[in-house]
């Protein structure tokens, strides 16, 4: 009786252990982005796409163009918290070398309160335009990484590890 208590306590805590080490803050469980070959990759008509922040600044995705660019389509429902987490990490990292655009259709309240409410600090805009064919998704949220080319190299619907060596790498590479 003692020795099943010992090994009930002991299952206990390694599944504790497990649980926190998948939980919120650690996306080592989340899987790589995934990348698409050379010859699949589709190039961006920057021309084609406004928006502006939330305090009225206008923005044209062409004044960016020969720049890296993070585009992160999303909700503020909180579906999406713990990627939103993870991005915030990276684009505190990489904030100076390349651009980020988190792009949503919410509305500015909502995004407001949101924001605010989970201490974010990354570029909010709201599109003015159509977005650009090669990026257009009834997804949410879609993620995109655009090279120096304007070539679509990441285009994904599905969480992700952003920020994983893997992807810092491949940041690094292309910010070259």
């Amino acid at each position: 009786m003692k020795n099943s208590k010992i090994t009930l306590i002991f299952i206990i805590v390694i599944s504790i252990n497990g649980f926190i080490k998948c939980s919120k803050g650690n996306e080592n469980y989340l899987p790589e982005a995934s990348y698409i070959p050379f010859e699949k990759q589709e190039v961006v008509g920057y021309h084609d796409w406004s928006l502006v922040g939330p305090s009225g600044d206008q923005k044209n995705l062409i004044a960016d163009q020969g720049n890296v660019m993070l585009i992160h389509l999303w909700e503020a429902n909180g579906s999406n918290l713990e990627e939103l987490e993870i991005f915030q990490r990276v684009y505190d990292e990489y904030k100076t070398k390349m651009q980020f655009y988190f792009v949503t259709e919410d509305s500015q309240i909502v995004v407001r309160k949101f924001y605010e409410q989970h201490n974010f600090n990354f570029p909010i805009f709201y599109s003015m335009s159509p977005i650009p064919i090669p990026m257009k998704s009834d997804k949410k949220p879609f993620t995109y990484l655009i090279n120096k080319k304007g070539r679509i190299i990441v285009a994904q619907s599905k969480k992700a590890n952003w920020n994983s060596t893997l992807f810092k790498e491949t940041l690094d590479k292309i910010l070259k």
